[in-house]
């Protein structure tokens, strides 16, 4: 298992990236990014993309490889699928396939809901 030297909490914060920052405050906490895509922010040495909504709040916080961190339950990069479905809901796991617009969830590996998703006009 990966060393865990950040914290996060799903919903409220990414090591010192939490929810409520302006892209500004976010700066500031962490420096200029590596680099921008999409007014996202890349902070590619530390493995956190910053992916802003309205108001350029902070929306997303993406991470991957080389950020070390995870949740208080073990889950980091290079989990696997089954400590995550461990960890947050034994027996249940969601499958989404957005470009097809069709989610499933599946129940002790068997599919016992799914959902056709349509797509809105204009987004």
């Amino acid at each position: 298992m990966t060393e865990v030297i950040v914290a996060i909490k799903p919903g409220v914060y990414v090591g010192l990236v939490h929810s409520g920052m302006t892209l500004d405050q976010v700066k500031a906490a962490l420096g200029q990014p590596d680099a921008t895509n999409d007014s996202a922010l890349d902070y590619v040495k530390l493995g956190l993309q910053i992916i802003p909504g309205k108001g350029d709040l902070v929306h997303i916080v993406g991470v991957g490889h080389p950020f070390l961190g995870g949740t208080k339950e073990g889950i980091c990069v290079g989990s696997s699928c089954a400590a995550v479905i461990q960890a947050y809901e034994p027996g249940y796991e969601t499958l989404k396939y957005k470009p097809l617009g069709v989610n499933f969830q599946l129940h002790d590996g068997k599919v016992d809901w799914l959902a056709t998703v349509f797509p809105i006009p204009g987004q």
